[in-house]
């Protein structure tokens, strides 16, 4: 868990978010400018731009993003929460969660891959078929017109 201090721009978080970075900062606070570096380079602009907009309109927030281990490893993080705000409205802390998410994005990626595999494969399988002028063959072209591809996936996986 984590308490950002929207106000000094800089949060107190648990040992669980200091184990999921590797980062472990002497006093339990981490600054703005610390923070900042464990985001992937990529992240930093769009994170900064999600950011603003919730802290100007929002109530709740959740950001997907990549994280910089001190280790060198890459973690995708999912952090979620709420802004608390003063008696005028003005944002004054975030207080939130992070997930670490990897594992996740990992299987999407491997998924993405095998699927655009498959597809690929359809292409050629359906040209084969095509020229089949068997009964089978014939089928087997009809199942191939008749079905989209991530369809046909999910049936090989099964």
């Amino acid at each position: 868990m984590f308490d950002w201090d929207v106000v000094q721009r800089r949060g107190k978080w648990n040992e669980q978010l200091a184990a999921i970075h590797d980062f472990h900062p002497p006093d339990g606070f981490i600054t703005d400018e610390e923070w900042r570096r464990l985001f992937h380079p990529e992240d930093v602009e769009r994170l900064a731009r999600e950011n603003a907009e919730v802290l100007e309109e929002g109530d709740e927030f959740q950001f997907e993003f990549r994280s910089n281990r001190t280790d060198g490893e890459l973690k995708w993080i999912l952090s979620h929460g709420r802004i608390v705000r003063d008696a005028t409205g003005r944002a004054i802390r975030m207080i939130g969660t992070h997930t670490d998410i990897t594992a996740q994005k990992q299987s999407e990626k491997a998924t993405n891959l095998l699927a655009s595999i498959v597809d690929s494969s359809d292409e050629q399988l359906s040209a084969r078929i095509s020229t089949a002028s068997s009964p089978v063959g014939t089928n087997l072209r009809s199942f191939y017109l008749a079905t989209p591809p991530r369809k046909r996936l999910a049936s090989r996986l099964r």
